[in-house]
């Protein structure tokens, strides 16, 4: 009898309810229990009736939540990259779910590749992460990925942060000119063909005020390697190569104009096709344009990245995002 009590105590709600329906249902249709008691027609139809409810009641409670989609991002860690290509780009997504079951995802990048279908379990309580390399084998500037989602239903996450890659080197001054420019210098002793690179672009700080941190002393001292100097991802920080001849300044595989102390330059924001809005106007591609600014502040480099959407594009509303970094002089290896 212990045993009994214990069993019913521990059993679940939905346990419960199948038993109490079992024992209703049985007393529907029995009419009594061993001749000791015998129902009329009224309360056995009654009894019957409240069975088979406790019993669907049981039978719903035990079925699994239904799958649905809360929320999902892409982080790409790193953020810029001067050098050769192909490079690998490693990709970071997360999903956020209700209920239980399975997804079905692919990663999409800038440059219209799209990443193998992958299937994973996932729950409320145990978050989907999922990871994948992306071989980029030309210039993004800006470049982003996101995550595309077949099952449990159509759905896509925001683009990532902006991720800059430039896959041709920095140009060079002609010699009878004066002397050469300084080459732009790889980002670590392992640059190769092929190689990861991890840049991060979340949580990033509010950009400058208009004005507030142009210093005319950008005309010199610029060139060189520069390193973010509160990394948000410290095992791999932003890094940035310049190549500077007099008012010339390279980088990102750019050649940025020089005007009141600021380095600037404009590139056009695409949009991918299957991410543009009805009704949306997107000549060539383009949904807009990003504009790449460098400017000093004593001894930092204020590296600033400003969009401006003049057409929606996936998860970017019409408007203005922006993002900066400061970036110290990197004297490693």
């Amino acid at each position: 009898m212990a045993d009994a009590l214990k069993t019913l105590t521990e059993a679940s709600p939905a346990s419960l309810l199948l038993l109490a329906g079992l024992a209703f249902l049985a007393l529907g249709i029995l009419g009594g229990y061993a001749g000791k008691f015998q129902l009329s027609p009224g309360p056995r139809w009654a009894a019957a009736a409240l069975g088979a409810a406790f019993m669907a009641g049981g039978f719903w409670m035990l079925q699994p939540a239904e799958l649905k989609i809360v929320f999902a991002r892409v982080d790409i860690p790193g953020g810029v990259y001067d050098g050769p290509c192909p490079v690998d780009v490693e990709l970071n997504g997360v999903v956020n779910v209700k209920g239980s079951g399975k997804v079905v995802y692919r990663f999409l990048m800038s440059d219209n590749q799209r990443g193998r279908d992958q299937v994973a379990a996932v729950d409320a309580g145990n978050p989907g992460v999922f990871r994948d390399i992306w071989t980029v084998k030309r210039a993004q500037t800006p470049g982003w990925a996101e995550l595309n989602f077949s099952a449990p239903y159509e759905d896509n996450s925001p683009h990532s942060e902006p991720v800059f890659v430039t896959c041709a080197p920095a140009p060079t001054r002609a010699a009878a000119s004066g002397p050469p420019a300084p080459s732009a210098p790889a980002l670590d002793a392992s640059a190769s063909a092929s190689r990861s690179v991890t840049v991060s672009a979340t949580d990033a700080p509010a950009p400058p005020a208009p004005g507030a941190l142009i210093v005319a002393d950008l005309s010199s001292g610029v060139a060189g390697r520069w390193i973010e100097a509160n990394p948000r991802n410290a095992a791999s920080p932003l890094r940035l190569a310049v190549v500077q001849n007099g008012p010339q300044i390279i980088a990102l595989g750019q050649s940025f104009a020089l005007r009141d102390g600021v380095a600037q330059v404009s590139v056009d924001q695409p949009c991918a096709a299957q991410f543009q809005r009805p009704g949306a106007h997107y000549e060539n591609g383009k949904a807009g344009v990003a504009t790449i600014s460098l400017r000093r502040q004593g001894p930092v480099l204020i590296y600033t990245i400003e969009t401006q959407w003049d057409s929606a594009c996936d998860g970017h509303a019409q408007g203005r995002e922006a993002i900066s970094y400061e970036l110290r002089r990197d004297d490693g290896p």
